[in-house]
């Protein structure tokens, strides 16, 4: 229920303006919409407060020595903070189906928010891979929130 929860916390601060989560390159199905039918678990995209485009890596609400238990995490923990995603966006251009590689963004990079409050559109080669959880998987950040790097 993490999924949910990250979002509705976060939606205390932003009020009534759910486009707020929607970003204007998105024509799919929003992303947190699209990651619930696969991936959902139960979950269903009416406990959403919103959609989004967005995504929260759960190194920022998780322990990283016990992955799926909810921890209050702080900014001093963030070792390299212009390194490590905070925020990313998984718009669409189209109704592909998730996991398809195609963000509406472009081919060679996606946008990237960082720790330390800094937003780039960031070409895939200088970022780290997150073996073995599969490429440009912010929730596993070798090295976790205290020492890991997303840049390279």
């Amino acid at each position: 229920m993490s999924f949910i929860t990250t979002w509705q916390l976060l939606d205390r601060y932003i009020g009534t303006n759910s486009g707020f989560h929607l970003c204007a390159a998105d024509k799919g199905l929003p992303w947190n919409y699209d990651w619930i039918l696969v991936n959902g678990g139960g979950m269903t995209t009416n406990q959403m407060p919103c959609p989004n485009s967005y995504y929260y890596p759960t190194q920022y609400y998780w322990d990283d020595n016990s992955p799926n238990t909810l921890r209050k995490r702080r900014t001093p923990e963030v070792g390299f903070p212009s390194q490590k995603v905070m925020m990313t966006c998984y718009a669409s251009p189209d109704a592909s189906p998730l996991g398809a590689k195609i963000i509406a963004h472009g081919k060679e990079g996606v946008p990237l928010n960082f720790a330390d409050g800094h937003s780039a559109y960031t070409l895939y080669n200088n970022i780290n891979q997150t073996s073995p959880f599969g490429p440009y998987n912010f929730d596993w950040t070798v090295g976790g929130l205290a020492t890991g790097k997303d840049l390279t």
